[in-house]
Order: C-alpha cells, then sequence, then structure tokens
C-alpha cells in the first residue's frame, strides 16, 4: 500500500470514527456469542463433496473475506454439523480451518491452503450412536474452541477462510457407512426449500470460468491423494457451518414481497441462504406474480446490548478495495466498508431508511428496491456492501459488524 493510501485510509478512519461518535458511539463491551452461517436453516441432503467414498480428503466450506469474514476481529467458536451412515463404526475425525492459498506471484486463489492450518483438532473417533440408538444414520453438531477457551482464529482477515472437516474414504457410503456434510440446494426450482437465488446468478455460474466462484459464496472441496492434494469444486451449495462471534453479528437475506416463489416453500418470505446474496428485483424470468426481491438484514445484538440504535451502512466497494486494508476504529471495530462512495454518505444520512431502535436481541431491516430514493442507486451488474453500527443508549458505547454484500444480476 503506497503512503498516498494510508494517508487517505487513516483520514477516512477519522470521518466514520468522528460520525461514529456523532450518534452517540464510544466502544461497547459485548459478552454473548453470536452465530454466523449462510446456510437456509434446512437441510436437503447428504454430501461428501467431490471427496468420492473411497478416497480422503477435506470437505471445505468458503468464509469469503468481502462476504460475512471481513470485519470480524476473530472466531471464537467453531461448529461443523457432519452425519455418519452409520453410528456404531465411530469414524476418525479432525476439523481445520484453512486459510487461502497464494499463487507464486502472491496473489489470492480462492482456494484453501492445506499447509499449516489456521487451526486444527487432534484426530479423534466420532461420538458413535446416541443414546436408546444401536446403528444406523446419526447427525451431530461438534463444537471446538482454542485452547484455554482462546479463539480458534484471530483476525482481522486479509483473505478467505476455509472450514473443513476430514472424511476417510469408506466405501459402504452412502449406504451402509462413512462421512458427510449437510447441504441445502442453491437451485430456484431444487429440492423442497430450495435457496432462491437470481436465476441469471445461475446461468451465469454454470457458464463460468473456474475463476468465477472467488466471488461467489459457495461450498469448496479439497481433495487430498498420496504425495499431493487436488483441489475440486462442487455445485452451488450451502452447507451447516456455522462459526460463533463474540460481538455484533449481522446476515443478508432476500424478501420475497410478492410471494413469488416463498409459498413453494417452509421457510417463508425470508432466506437466507444464496437468495441473500443474489436477490431478483427485476422479474429476469418474468415470472407471475412477478418477482420482486428485497435485501433483508438481520442483526444479533446480544445480551450485553439491552436497547439502543442500529443503523446499516452501505457502500460500493470495501476498504480493501479502496485503500488495500480495512480501517481499524479504535474500541470500535473494523470498517471494512469504503467510506468514501456516495452510498455510505446516503446510508450515513439514513437515505433508505435503515436505522432502527431495539429492545431485545435482534432487529429486521428491509431495504426496498422499488422505493423512489432506492432505484437510482442499485443497478444492475453491480455488487454492494454492508455493515451493521449499534449504538447502546444506556452506555452511549458501539460497535460494528460483519461485512455483508449482495449483487444484482
Amino acid at each position: 500500500m503506497s503512503p498516498r493510501q494510508v494517508s487517505g485510509a487513516r483520514s477516512h478512519r477519522a470521518l466514520f470514527a468522528t460520525l461514529a461518535l456523532g450518534l452517540g458511539c464510544a466502544p461497547l463491551a459485548q459478552a454473548q456469542l453470536n452465530p454466523l452461517d449462510h446456510h437456509d436453516g434446512v437441510t436437503e441432503f447428504l454430501d461428501p463433496g467431490n471427496v468420492s467414498a473411497t478416497e480422503t480428503g477435506y470437505v471445505c466450506d468458503r468464509w469469503m473475506l468481502d462476504h460475512y469474514l471481513g470485519g470480524l476481529r476473530e472466531i471464537t467458536r467453531l461448529r461443523i454439523t457432519v452425519q455418519d451412515q452409520n453410528c456404531a463404526t465411530r469414524e476418525p475425525m479432525q476439523f481445520l480451518i484453512f486459510g487461502e492459498a497464494l499463487d507464486a506471484g502472491g496473489q489470492r486463489t480462492g482456494l484453501p491452503r492445506e499447509a499449516n492450518p489456521v487451526f486444527l483438532t487432534a484426530l479423534i473417533n466420532g461420538p458413535g450412536c446416541p443414546t436408546g440408538q444401536g446403528n444406523g444414520a446419526a447427525q451431530w453438531e461438534l463444537t471446538f474452541t482454542g485452547t484455554s477457551n482462546a479463539p480458534v482464529a484471530i483476525g482481522p482477515f486479509t483473505t478467505d477462510l476455509f472450514t473443513a472437516f476430514l472424511r476417510e474414504g469408506d466405501a459402504g457410503w452412502p449406504n451402509s457407512d462413512g462421512l458427510a456434510g449437510v447441504a441445502s440446494v442453491a437451485g430456484v426450482t431444487q429440492g423442497l426449500n430450495p435457496e432462491q437465488p437470481s436465476p441469471r446468478m445461475l446461468t451465469a455460474f454454470n457458464a463460468a470460468s473456474s475463476g468465477w466462484p472467488r466471488n461467489l459464496q459457495r461450498m469448496d472441496f479439497v481433495q487430498g491423494s498420496g504425495g499431493g492434494a487436488a483441489t475440486r469444486l462442487s455445485p452451488v451449495y450451502c452447507t451447516g457451518d456455522e462459526i460463533d462471534v463474540n460481538g455484533l453479528v449481522a446476515k443478508i437475506g432476500s424478501r420475497d414481497t410478492t410471494n413469488s416463489w416463498s409459498l413453494n416453500t417452509n421457510l417463508g418470505s425470508d432466506n437466507f441462504g444464496f437468495a441473500g446474496r443474489f436477490p431478483d428485483p427485476r422479474n429476469l424470468n418474468a415470472t407471475n406474480p412477478p418477482r420482486r426481491d428485497s435485501p433483508v438484514f438481520d442483526v444479533s445484538h446480544g445480551s450485553s446490548v439491552p436497547s439502543g440504535i442500529c443503523r446499516i451502512f452501505l457502500s460500493e466497494r470495501t476498504a480493501v478495495a479502496a485503500f488495500g486494508t480495512q480501517l481499524e476504529l479504535a474500541g470500535i471495530g473494523t470498517l471494512a466498508l469504503d467510506p468514501t462512495g456516495t452510498l455510505f454518505t446516503a446510508s450515513a444520512s439514513d437515505l433508505f431508511g435503515l436505522t432502527r431502535t431495539f429492545n431485545g436481541g435482534f432487529s429486521y431491516f428491509v431495504l426496498d428496491l422499488t422505493a423512489l430514493n432506492a432505484r437510482p442507486a442499485f443497478q444492475a451488474g453491480q455488487r454492494f456492501y454492508a455493515q451493521a453500527l449499534d449504538i447502546n443508549l444506556t452506555t452511549g458505547r458501539g460497535a460494528l459488524s460483519n461485512l455483508m454484500s449482495w449483487e444484482i444480476f
């Protein structure tokens, strides 16, 4: 990063800090762990990824820097859901967090770096069968913390991360034995509760080059074999992996404002799977009733923030894209947005109505893309970014959430 960029980053850091303090914001102490995932909450199938039945490899789930990972200062706990097709035979297991591999020129690849994991457990045997069950399939959610309850990963992060579990080859999978992860389909018409992304996103994904998934939250699988590892990419899935964060957590979903697709699911009108990252506000498939999705933000405040004001800030770019680094705001958090953009200025003045008072653990915000004040700013073919800022009205302290992103095709 050049000296000029450092200077610019510092000035905009000061600008945002001044804005936050002007809203009554000072450092906020968080005590409750809040979960963060990119799954719609429904398990539609089991899958070992592209690690075939008899191969041993890592089943990985990507956490992208510009979607959910950005802005975080730590990952406090890791939760991974695994199913054993025969709990009577306790399978060897290992759980890890990989960093992102860089190429020979030092550029990010969007692939897991198997060397020097950020976090790993010892090789353990699976928990076996639940009480009262002698054999057959059993599903477990396993939770991991660092030594002496230290965080499993410490930020701020500069690349993607990959949560993973080791799956040893088992010729019995899926009929009689073996491990697999849980996943939810991201197709518009697949599955009982599809995650309903924009149909054009699926078209672009299917036609894309191998490098395009860098820009897409998805499930990646790493297959290890003998003296080296070969990487393969799966279809578009979301897994049930979850990270727990000691701080403010925000997720983005998609709200079906016209009942165009949500009546076909059991999830209701808000979907926090792929639909959240790829809403369809323009009815690309000309369905009837027309599809008019709007982004919806779900903010988890935690018990340490009993009441206050929450505002969603928006930007056209990330701080990394603008300055080469995220911006640290002492006592408030990590600003992952570019504060120089037009959208940031508009959201700072609450042009889009994204401010709520709250008294409890959660706040919901809907960004109405059909509203007159929103329509010109959110055009197709763009990506947008958001972070939540909490202000505790009792103490006057504040904190920033993780980064969120969405794209309109």
